[in-house]
């Protein structure tokens, strides 16, 4: 890590420390798979929430309109992860390799995207793309890429969920651990229940540590995994208790 980057990782860390210690809202929003009107929608929302800081959870980038979405990202200062998909994006450019011929970067979102880390531990709460488990191998979907096993924090997604859950608690050092990925807001407690998000009318808190996924911005799923056209969702962490958010947008 570059002297630049370490600077970077450390004050994100402490605009997150500061937020958390002064009970201020955070704002975590994942999967925007570069879906600009999702983006817009979603963070005008935010504002009337007035979080001290937005995270990321990875995957910015996915769609036609994927270097809009980098430079909003940029712009707003959101702290970001980095997703299978940014990694892949970025890899490709660099390696000038195809697969990724819609997504125009220049060099600069390519650093950005290079660039991000793969996870954020601060205070009681930890924040990664896939999840906490070898964070160094982000989940991507079955044949994908042989250098990156599935591993994702929903039964409808990983057959092997219950052992999933129980390394992700065991490698996270943290209260609650925030993930995205599966695109499906849920909240999954210590013993490897897994609730639809959508059925807490109220913020969810639990005297036990959990892990809390805020579903997708840019493709956002049900519980059964089926996309859910024109909604997307993000989550907001306050005191220690999470809520889920769900906004309506204008498909192109």
């Amino acid at each position: 890590m570059s002297l630049i980057n370490k600077l970077s990782y450390w004050f994100n860390c402490h605009r997150i420390n500061k937020a958390l210690k002064n009970q201020q809202p955070v704002a975590v929003i994942s999967d925007v798979l570069g879906n600009r009107g999702a983006l817009e929608a979603v963070l005008a929302d935010i504002e009337t929430r007035n979080p001290a800081v937005i995270v990321n959870l990875g995957n910015l980038v996915g769609g036609k309109e994927s270097t809009e979405c980098i430079e909003m990202a940029m712009e707003r200062k959101i702290i970001s992860v980095r997703g299978n998909y940014d990694i892949s994006a970025a890899r490709a450019k660099l390696e000038r390799a195809s697969g990724w011929d819609d997504v125009e970067l220049n060099n600069r979102q390519v650093s950005y995207l290079r660039d991000l880390q793969a996870v954020y531990n601060v205070g009681y709460a930890y924040f990664t793309h896939a999840t906490p488990l070898r964070r160094e191998l982000l989940a991507l979907p079955n044949g994908t890429d042989k250098h990156y096993p599935t591993i994702s924090l929903h039964p409808a997604q990983n057959t092997n969920f219950a052992q999933a859950v129980e390394g992700a608690f065991e490698r996270a050092d943290a209260d609650i651990i925030f993930v995205g990925h599966t695109c499906i807001p849920a909240i999954i407690i210590k013993d490897g229940q897994i609730f639809d998000a959508n059925v807490f009318s109220n913020p969810y808190a639990d005297n036990e540590r959990f892990i809390a996924n805020p579903g997708s911005v840019g493709e956002l799923k049900d519980f059964r995994s089926d996309r859910m056209s024109g909604l997307a969702s993000y989550a907001m962490l306050h005191q220690r208790k999470v809520s889920f958010h769900t906004v309506t947008y204008q498909q192109g």
